[in-house]
């Protein structure tokens, strides 16, 4: 179970140098930290949060997705892409749990949060779907 909470957009992007692991960023990042420190005032408590950049879905599988993938499948059932994008979210992403007043939600991964190589497997999957269950052949993004 996990708690609700907002993820914070990066302010700004560092890198790690093969310096001894240093971080190194350049002076328009400086400035945007400054910024946001003179926004905070005198005194503020601030966290900070460090990941690895996360490498998301790449816009040509964006296109195949909704310009090939479903709409072959739209095209060829009837149902309209929105619809189909949300079934095969439902079928193949992972799911959530939140407990929220007291009670327990389930919610779906958005395909806008998969790494190229999630999104490449939930690609391969809906694909896998269309041939074997649906009869729709799609061609492969790599062509």
């Amino acid at each position: 179970m996990r708690a609700i909470m907002e993820t914070p957009d990066a302010l700004f992007e560092l890198a790690v140098t093969e310096n001894c692991g240093k971080l190194a960023w350049t002076d328009e990042d400086t400035m945007k930290l400054k910024a946001f420190l003179r926004r905070t005032g005198a005194g503020a408590r601030v966290e900070v949060y460090l990941r690895e950049k996360r490498h998301t879905r790449t816009m040509p599988q964006n296109r195949y997705y909704w310009g090939v993938l479903l709409a072959a499948i739209a095209g060829e059932t009837g149902h309209p892409s929105e619809d189909l994008h949300e079934i095969f979210k439902s079928m193949f992403l992972p799911r959530s749990y939140a407990l929220f007043n007291g009670k327990e939600h389930q919610f779906v991964k958005s395909t806008t949060e998969l790494t190229k190589q999630e999104f490449t497997a939930y690609l391969h999957q809906v694909r896998a779907f269309a041939e074997t269950e649906l009869g729709v052949l799609v061609p492969d993004l790599e062509r």
